[in-house]
């Protein structure tokens, strides 16, 4: 009786047939479908235009300063050293204050 360990109870294992990859696409090919895919709508510039910079944006990604509701781009927003993001104009009058104090 032959052991559990027999190599004579085991199937032979088939070899993997070897799968073909997918042809390539050539390079002009793909530069063209790449050329007629539309911009993303975050990579676009927008319609709204910044009072702070005068860059243009999209409406979706504005910033509103809560400390006075101002409407900036994302590039016209400053971090406070208590991590609160505040526009530029609020920004620089909180550093006035802190000099003029002698903070």
């Amino acid at each position: 009786m032959p052991s559990k360990g027999s190599s004579r109870n085991r199937l032979p294992l088939k070899a993997a047939s070897p799968r073909k990859p997918p042809p390539r696409k050539s390079t002009a090919s793909r530069s063209s479908a790449a050329r007629t895919r539309p911009t993303p709508w975050w990579l676009t510039d927008g319609d709204e235009e910044c009072p702070a910079c005068g860059q243009s944006y999209i409406y979706e990604l504005e910033f509103h300063c809560p400390e006075c509701d101002a409407v900036t781009c994302l590039h016209c927003r400053r971090q406070r050293a208590d991590g609160r993001l505040v526009c530029v104009s609020c920004a620089q009058a909180q550093s006035t204050r802190e000099v003029s104090h002698g903070r």
